[in-house]
């Protein structure tokens, strides 16, 4: 969607929230509000968040949206469309060879919270608050956790 059709249609969207399965998108304030449930409290991760059924044994919380439902409630708030980060192939015409390029993320960045009750009290802080670098690794034939100075990494 062209950004000049996306800005018209944010001035059409609803003012009441718009429920979808596992979400709720809240215009008032601009966010979706995903159910989900913690799946690992501590440990070595590979994702932030996952669907369920899925990974649980490598993210924080599992969701129970659709993936595509998260999509469309952020369109529905007006993000810009985009990808992650990544790396495609090309072709070099001064070398005549395939080499690979970093491609830069785009789109509208997001802000991720994890919302808690604790003691009673809800506790709303950034993702980036349960996420920190290992000083461990996994060994991916054996499963072995090792000791990143053992392997020659830097963290």
């Amino acid at each position: 969607m062209p950004k000049a059709a996306a800005n018209e249609a944010v001035h059409l969207r609803p003012r009441e929230p718009v429920k979808l399965p596992g979400l709720v998108v809240d215009f008032e304030n601009r966010c979706l509000d995903l159910e989900a449930t913690v799946c690992l409290g501590r440990g070595l991760l590979e994702l932030v968040a996952c669907t369920n059924g899925s990974k649980e044994h490598e993210a924080i919380v599992a969701v129970t949206a659709r993936p595509k439902h998260i999509h469309t409630g952020l369109l529905l708030l007006g993000i810009e469309n985009g990808h992650p980060a990544g790396r495609r192939q090309v072709f070099d015409e001064s070398t005549g060879e395939k080499r690979w390029v970093n491609q830069p993320p785009q789109g509208d960045a997001v802000d991720v919270f994890l919302v808690t009750k604790e003691k009673g009290a809800v506790q709303e802080r950034p993702i980036s608050d349960f996420v920190m670098r290992s000083e461990q690794a996994v060994d991916g034939v054996g499963g072995e956790v090792l000791d990143v100075s053992d392997i020659g990494g830097s963290g």
